[in-house]
């Protein structure tokens, strides 16, 4: 199983970041361009480089330093976006990935691309196409047309209601194809202009159950291998019901795989997370990560601050000083761009919120003064009404428009929320920042800075909360 996953100048990531599994599985959430799909390319280079290097070099290229000079140019693609020249570290269980051996590993990978709907579903070039520990598709499905097809159909029967949807396997030369019949609409069963015939929800469906039901018989049970499964947006066209038989499934099959779900849908999350944490009672056995882009970096943040304060707190005897700092950092630089997104918009954690916000029928507000080379915003509009008004002493349009002012400033949490990351933006500079940097001779801050830091995180997620009338973590 997989305790981390470190990783710098990786794709979106251009700092140092971790994702601590711990043996657990884990979720993971992301705003699309956040970073989370970077993670599910630095698990594909990690246990698939074979495949990735034959997927994108041809198999002409048989000279060995030709070969070499071609790898290395794949594996640049992966470099940091902005200075692509620079070489990416990308470490597994604190050990490089150039070294890493995964025997006894089974690790199953399944993202949105692999089952975007299709007029033919060809079954061996899916497999050949797909991370699913399938060497030669044609034989295996050959060998394991019925058993395929009985647990695909038991899927969609039991888990997906769907009673008159039934698949089948169509042997059409060179290659097996989906037979695809609806009951309701037709007795015909169709395995080419699928998507003419069925919505692309449904063969979505279809495709992931076709790519799970492989795994579970891809041999790795009989191995007796640690089983590792990774699925990265694998839900986004599937409606609410839908996605709660999908957590289902993957609690009654795959008990036995650690399991990494990345996901853009913060309901799937929250929705996934109640599931696995309070409805099944495996809480012990699941963590949970959001991947946040600030300033043209992302990072890995953990779900709340109280988790912050319970790892650190068990963790401290054994984990690096300057680590703490680098956690306790992300986290602060995560919650002040939510107060930034809360106070421009009225919206936290979702991008459609914001983009609901801005589209609204109302005017936007943002002025560039070329003269001092400055950005006007909301805030110096509001300001300069106001000098406005407090010159205009005495007259009735002054009182009204006072009076609608200050129903936006009397809140008294917002003040509190800002004086408590002011407090944080000093700790940021002198103990966050430096412990960031520590190298582990002499610890730059004490244990009371940085148990100040966590119970100010706490307080600002608290006032969060508060401002919005629920959890920050319940959008």
């Amino acid at each position: 199983m997989i305790n981390n996953l470190k990783l710098e100048h990786f794709k979106a990531f251009r700092e140092p970041a971790e994702l601590v599994l711990d043996g657990k599985n884990v979720l993971v959430y992301g705003e699309n361009g956040a970073g989370k799909s970077s993670l599910y390319q630095a698990l594909k280079i990690i246990f698939h480089r074979k495949w990735i290097f034959d997927s994108q070099i041809a198999s002409t290229v048989t000279d060995p330093l030709d070969r070499r000079n071609a790898e290395k140019d794949v594996l640049g693609q992966y470099n940091y976006q902005l200075t692509p020249l620079t070489d990416f570290t990308l470490e597994i269980d604190n050990t490089d990935y150039k070294a890493y051996t995964p025997s006894g590993i089974d690790v199953s990978m399944i993202s949105r691309d692999d089952i975007l709907a299709e007029d033919v579903i060809d079954v061996v070039k899916l497999l050949q196409k797909s991370i699913v520990g399938i060497a030669d598709p044609e034989k295996f499905v050959t060998a394991k047309k019925k058993t395929i097809e009985d647990l695909l159909n038991l899927f969609l029967k039991e888990y997906f209601y769907e009673e008159k949807l039934t698949v089948e396997l169509t042997y059409s030369r060179p290659s097996w194809l989906l037979t695809v019949k609806d009951s309701s609409r037709d007795n015909r069963g169709r395995n080419e202009k699928l998507t003419e015939y069925f919505n692309e929800a449904k063969l979505h469906i279809i495709k992931l159950l076709l790519l799970l039901t492989v795994i579970l018989y891809n041999g790795a049970v009989d191995r007796k291998d640690d089983r590792i499964l990774v699925l990265d947006d694998v839900i986004s066209s599937m409606d609410a019901v839908n996605r709660t038989f999908f957590v289902e499934l993957l609690k009654d099959y795959f008990d036995g795989y650690q399991k990494i779900i990345l996901t853009h849908s913060v309901s799937f999350f929250n929705m996934a997370d109640y599931a696995f944490s309070i409805a099944y009672r495996r809480k012990d056995e699941w963590k949970q990560y959001q991947v946040v882009e600030h300033e043209g970096n992302s990072i890995i943040v953990e779900r709340s601050s109280q988790d912050y304060a319970s790892n650190i707190n068990k963790d401290k005897r054994r984990q690096p000083i300057g680590d703490i700092g680098n956690r306790i950092r992300k986290r602060f630089e995560f919650l002040v761009c939510e107060v930034s997104k809360l106070l421009y918009t009225g919206g936290i954690a979702e991008s459609g919120k914001l983009i609901e916000a801005i589209n609204m029928p109302k005017k936007l507000y943002y002025e560039y003064d070329a003269a001092n080379k400055k950005t006007n915003t909301v805030f110096d509009l509001i300001e300069e009404l106001t000098t406005i008004i407090d010159a205009d002493a005495g007259s009735p349009l002054k009182t009204k428009l006072q009076d609608i002012i200050d129903r936006y400033v009397s809140d008294t949490e917002v003040p509190k929320l800002r004086d408590t990351i002011c407090d944080l933006a000093v700790y940021q500079k002198v103990s966050m920042h430096p412990l960031s940097h520590a190298t582990g001779a002499m610890p730059l801050s004490t244990q009371k800075e940085i148990d100040r830091s966590i119970t100010l995180l706490m307080m600002l997620e608290k006032q969060l909360g508060t401002l919005i009338g629920r959890d920050l973590y319940s959008i």
